[in-house]
């Protein structure tokens, strides 16, 4: 009698499936640790997608601004809140951006409307989940080659050389802070303060 062995043994099933099993887990884990990843990139690169064009907003916004009157700028500013003139769609406009409860509010007023009391202003959400943001209103001190930076503007007379956003935002799932930081010139500011 001669003894054929046809098959695999039942040892060799197991085995075999034990370490397709495993190859299997380990594509799965590494597949949903991509997918998890990519989704995470995808929110952060929004999320600087939505900042950078804020930024480039208030940029467009300030640069177009204005001194409304010979004595009076109308332009205001502290650490937290901003206000003045600008061009905006062919006509000028009063802006106002203001943060409040970690997030930065803006409103526009068009027109003659933007000459009358503001005190019920309609603010949009334009950034939310912020840490921070601080704004520096500057002048160019010529003796040193320097921009001085303040926390308020108070010279009503003139626009400030300069205005600087300190923006500090937290990304998901990373544990430091990102800090923006934008300086813009303004073209019809003051140079000097004297």
């Amino acid at each position: 009698m001669k003894n054929f062995k046809k098959g695999f043994s039942l040892l060799e099933i197991l085995i075999a499936l034990t370490i397709f099993s495993l190859i299997l887990i380990t594509v799965h884990v590494t597949f949903n640790v991509g997918i998890n990843s990519y989704k995470t990139i995808q929110i952060n690169l929004n999320r600087y997608y939505e900042i950078s064009n804020l930024l480039n907003r208030m940029t467009q916004d300030i640069k177009n601004s204005f001194p409304f009157e010979k004595n009076d700028c109308k332009f205001s500013g502290d650490k937290n809140a901003l206000s003045f003139f600008t061009n905006f769609k062919k006509e000028y406009a009063r802006i106002f951006y203001k943060s409040e409860d970690n997030k930065l509010l803006c409103s526009y007023v068009l027109g003659n409307k933007a000459l009358l009391d503001n005190n019920n202003l309609d603010f949009e959400i334009v950034l939310s989940s912020i840490k921070q943001i601080n704004f520096s209103y500057g002048y160019l001190d010529f003796k040193n080659n320097d921009i001085i930076w303040q926390d308020a503007w108070v010279n009503k007379e003139n626009l400030p050389h300069s205005i600087k956003i300190d923006l500090v935002v937290n990304l998901e799932d990373r544990q430091e802070d990102l800090h923006f930081i934008k300086i813009i010139n303004i073209p019809l500011g003051i140079n000097e303060i004297k």
